[in-house]
């Protein structure tokens, strides 16, 4: 049996990939990359054969991202809800993958505390900015179809999502970043206007929206959370600030199979 290995922070990439079919080839965006590989939702996708879009605004991680991922489509921007916006502020902080547009300097500092880190202040920077509508059209998609969009910005997912205008593309699934009560019913607010998206689960920090049109009951029905091996992650710039991976939150599945039959998928 193919053993996934799996990079993303809780397994993410390992469960998308079997909610959509354990396919070897399909479409992934991720917004939000990093280095391409630390902690990455795309990079197991890309290894088994998958067509993948990064996006990265940190121009000096930026260059490691394009180094790392020499087969993905590269975007060094931020992705911004407003097609006119052209360039915005972006806070650059010491770990990297906290950085973003949207900066809570205390819960930032709660992180750096947790991981027995010294915190110092961001660096402002000027970044590009584009819409991931207008990033999508620029990618040379087949029938404007994704298998999967993952989006980690902290804290400004609902802005990019607002750059996407869904209807003009046919997305399988979201995994979307959403740390807090309020961050969780902003996304879930927003996917009230797009009802053939279903909320499936949240494997810790990020909820996985599923398309209707896409549901496949055996293949929902068959997942497992145990078979895959965890990847050894390593951060770019220092492996003391390296954030290891953790199980999934799911034990079993039937675990997950309670949260799917909220939703009548069985």
């Amino acid at each position: 049996m193919y053993k996934f290995i799996s990079y993303s922070q809780h397994a993410d990439d390992y469960l998308a990939w079997q909610i959509l079919g354990k396919k070897r080839n399909g479409v992934v965006v991720e917004v939000g990359a990093f280095d391409g590989q630390h902690l990455s939702n795309s990079y197991s996708l890309e290894q088994l054969g998958w067509q993948s879009i990064c996006v990265e605004p940190n121009p000096d991680i930026f260059k490691i991202l394009k180094k790392n991922r020499p087969n993905s489509k590269v975007f060094e921007c931020a992705v911004v809800g407003d097609e006119t916006i052209r360039e915005i502020d972006f806070y650059s902080e010491e770990i990297g993958v906290l950085s973003g547009c949207n900066y809570d300097e205390e819960d930032i500092k709660r992180r750096y505390k947790n991981r027995g880190l010294v915190y110092k202040e961001p660096e402002k920077i000027k970044v590009k900015a584009k819409t991931l509508k207008s990033i999508l059209e620029n990618s040379e998609l087949k029938n404007n179809k994704v298998d999967i969009i993952s989006i980690d910005v902290e804290g400004f997912e609902i802005e990019v999502l607002k750059g996407l205008e869904i209807d003009n593309f046919d997305v399988g699934l979201f995994i979307i970043e959403a740390n807090t009560d309020i961050e969780i019913d902003a996304v879930l607010n927003y996917f009230k206007t797009y009802p053939k998206y279903i909320n499936i689960g949240s494997n810790r920090q990020n909820l996985f929206l599923l398309n209707k049109e896409w549901v496949n009951k055996e293949w929902l029905r068959n997942l497992d959370f145990v078979n895959y091996i965890k990847a050894v992650q390593k951060h770019p710039i220092s492996e003391d600030l390296t954030l290891d991976s953790v199980p999934p939150k799911f034990k079993t599945t039937k675990d997950f199979q309670k949260l799917l039959r909220r939703f009548k998928l069985f």
